[in-house]
Parts: C-alpha cells; structure tokens; sequence
C-alpha cells in the first residue's frame, strides 16, 4: 500500500515534471514566437523608417531641384526684365532724339523762313523807300521846274546897254570878251591882226 502509493507520488510528480517541461517549451515557443512578432515587427518599423528616409531625401532632393528652378527662372525673368527696361529705355531715347531733331528741324525751318519774310520786308520797304525818294525828287523837280517856269527872269538888256554906254563915256566900256576892264587905248593901233590888239 506504501509502495503503491509512493509509485503513485513518483508517477505525480514525473506528470507534473512533465507537464511544467510542456508548459515551459510552449511559454519558450511562445517567447520565440514573440520575439519572431517583435522582430518582424522591428523589421517592419525599419523598412517603413527607410522608405520615410527615402521618401524624405527624395522631397529634399525635389525641393532643391524646385529651389534651383526658381532661381533660374528668377534670374531668366530678371534677365527678360532688364532687357527690356534697357530696350525701352533706348526707345524712349531714340523717341526724344528723333523729337528733338524735329523740334530743331522746324525751328531751323521757322527761323529760315522769318529770315527769308524779314529780308523780303526789308527789301519791299527799301523798294518803297527809294520809290518815295524817286517820287519826291520827281515831284520837286517838277514843282522846280513850275517855279521856274512861274518866276521866269528876262535880261535887262536896255539897262545893260545904258550901262556899256556910260562906261564907254568913260572910257571903261567892257564885252564879253573884254570884261571889266575894257580896252586899253594904247592896244587899238592900226596894223593889230586880232581884235583885241595882239
């Protein structure tokens, strides 16, 4: 009865021996099988991690891309800008000069023209002038001649012969060709070839 129940003892504990032996490979096996989750699981949060990573470093990558494209297309605008500031500004200067050359053109031409009007003005007062002048010496010479005509004088030829007469009582007769003086007596001899005794 002793040995029977000690064969029973023994046999109790090598089932729970046995039984702790099974439980303890399953808490094994269910350690390993959740170290093998966690693992995978680790895995998983590291391709996820990497692919994030690429992920990033691809954006960064596209961002630095996109930045430089900016700035080219920044730099390509301020270009296109300048280019055509500077363009419009030689319009806008080559519209003054082209302006300015007309002004001087039409005041050269407006300046030309008063020239020509003043030197015609001169010349038509001139003309009228000396046609006044012409006209004036015309008529004062024709209310000279009038006058003279009005105030003609006739020689006093009796008083002239009255006078030769008592200058010839005298002896101080004179002609035309003698004057005043007359004829000196001693210059009348006969034989004188010229009248006045020479």
């Amino acid at each position: 009865m002793a040995i029977t129940a000690t064969v029973a003892a023994v046999a109790g504990t090598a089932y729970v021996a046995d039984k702790m032996d099974d439980a303890k490979d399953a808490n094994n096996a269910a350690a390993a099988a959740a170290q093998s989750a966690a693992d995978r699981e680790a895995r998983a949060i590291e391709d996820q991690t990497a692919a994030l990573r690429a992920q990033l470093e691809e954006s960064r990558k596209q961002m630095e891309l996109m930045a430089q494209s900016n700035q080219s297309l920044l730099t390509q605008q301020q270009t296109q800008f300048e280019t055509a500031l500077q363009t419009e500004r030689e319009r806008a200067a080559q519209s003054a000069l082209a302006q300015q050359t007309q002004f001087d053109t039409l005041l050269t031409q407006q300046q030309q023209q008063f020239a020509q009007q003043s030197e015609q003005t001169r010349t038509q007062y001139e003309q009228q002038v000396a046609q006044q002048r012409e006209q004036a010496a015309a008529q004062a010479q024709l209310a000279e001649e009038a006058r003279n005509r009005a105030n003609q004088k006739k020689p006093a030829t009796e008083e002239f012969i009255a006078k030769n007469e008592r200058q010839g009582m005298t002896g101080q007769a004179s002609t035309l060709l003698t004057g005043m003086q007359g004829v000196s007596a001693a210059s009348l001899p006969l034989g004188r070839t010229t009248l006045l005794g020479g």
